[in-house]
């Protein structure tokens, strides 16, 4: 029997911190392009729905909550591809992906163990364990350095009626901020010059969920929003 998930996993964006694939630590890669996953729970007329990415972005829809458990009755399919140069960072997502969500499995019906703890400073950690004794642990904070931080951005609002509203931590010139359906396909694209706050009109699009992808050079980061 499905029972309420913690409300407090849908409060937050949720940072992979640490991954421990049988028993092993896995070292995140260190370059420019890397951004570690991020993690989010989404709540739509009872529906949730887990979104993640890294390399390329997986979505899995109908999440069923029991007693601290979580099961993906619809796989992890893949959803978009952000893009990794690098091949370092496509073997991290692999090891994601493939070893601790299983996604290449149609229905993953073993039970993913969650978390939540909050320390003495309300910094929230969510740990994940799967099936296997695998741990992927997310923090709510992006921890990074500044050089690591070039493409990260916050959604103001969510969901958007007319605009779009982006949040950077700096300013920066030529950073591209693209919109894509779920199909993958753009559908509008602009450039932000040194602004901390960009408003973006989407007042033309069809309701429905879209994909923000913010890109610095060989950094990008994205989010999902829905569209009303």
């Amino acid at each position: 029997m499905s029972q309420n998930p913690d409300p407090q996993l849908f409060e937050n964006i949720w940072y992979l911190t640490s991954l421990t694939i049988e028993g092993s630590p896995i070292e995140f890669p260190e370059n420019s392009e890397f951004t570690p996953p991020d993690l989010n729970f989404d709540l739509n007329s009872g529906d949730v729905t887990l979104f993640t990415c890294n390399c390329y972005c997986h979505e899995s829809d109908g999440v069923l909550f029991v007693s601290g458990f979580f099961t993906l009755p619809n796989g992890l399919p893949f959803l978009i591809d952000v893009g990794c140069p690098i091949s370092e960072n496509m073997n991290f997502h692999d090891i994601y992906f493939d070893d601790f969500f299983q996604h290449e499995i149609p229905e993953v019906s073993n039970p993913i163990a969650y978390e939540i703890l909050t320390d003495s400073d309300g910094n929230k950690q969510l740990t994940l364990t799967n099936s296997n004794g695998d741990i992927a642990v997310y923090g709510d904070q992006l921890l990074l350095t500044l050089e690591n931080t070039a493409a990260t951005f916050s959604l103001v609002t969510n969901p958007v009626q007319n605009n779009l509203e982006l949040q950077f931590p700096n300013a920066t010139q030529n950073r591209a901020v693209q919109i894509y359906d779920i199909t993958g396909k753009l559908v509008k694209s602009t450039t932000s010059n040194q602004e901390t706050n960009l408003k973006f009109d989407v007042s033309v699009l069809e309701g429905g969920m879209y994909l923000v992808v913010v890109a610095e050079g060989t950094k990008k980061s994205i989010r999902k929003f829905i569209k009303r």
